[in-house]
């Protein structure tokens, strides 16, 4: 038994790394239980209590965010998925209404730091690129059978007056 252990292992979740880097593979693998346990109502609202929805919205956000497609900030997400999954109508209020959790969210969810959106051009050019005829599926898959390109030729010649 282990006396107030998912208390323990909300405080392990707020472990800052960029003071100890040691300790960030024990937060990772916190972060992997947590996320085990989180899938039992009960084991789910003792980390809501613990706030620790707030610890994870950091992480994803010290982790770069969606635009960086971490395994991590994937992890922790689903882990405030299953935790609000199996809470009720007034905790969820609870959760919400703490004053970090909506901005922490809503920076998480803004897209614009992204590579794409501040390098638009660059996204650009790949697409060009992609769209080349060379780079075509059906010009390639052409290319690679001749003897239709030589009986679409044959139509053309007889076609053409």
């Amino acid at each position: 038994q282990a006396p107030n252990g998912l208390h323990r292992l909300a405080d392990i979740l707020s472990i800052d790394v960029e003071a100890s880097p040691l300790e960030e593979a024990v937060r990772d693998q916190a972060l992997i239980v947590a996320k085990l346990l989180a899938k039992e109502a009960p084991m789910a609202k003792v980390f809501l209590f613990a706030e620790v929805e707030c610890k994870l919205l950091d992480i994803c956000w010290s982790h770069g965010g969606l635009n960086k497609g971490n395994p991590i900030v994937i992890d922790a997400l689903q882990l405030i998925q299953e935790l609000l999954k199996h809470a009720d109508a007034s905790l969820q209020d609870l959760v919400w209404q703490r004053p970090t959790v909506a901005p922490r969210l809503t920076h998480l969810l803004d897209l614009r730091g992204g590579d794409e959106f501040r390098n638009p051009k660059e996204r650009k050019r790949a697409v060009e690129r992609s769209n080349d005829e060379d780079d075509d599926l059906d010009s390639l898959l052409a290319s690679g059978d001749t003897k239709k390109k030589e009986e679409k030729q044959d139509i053309e010649k007889t076609a053409a007056p």
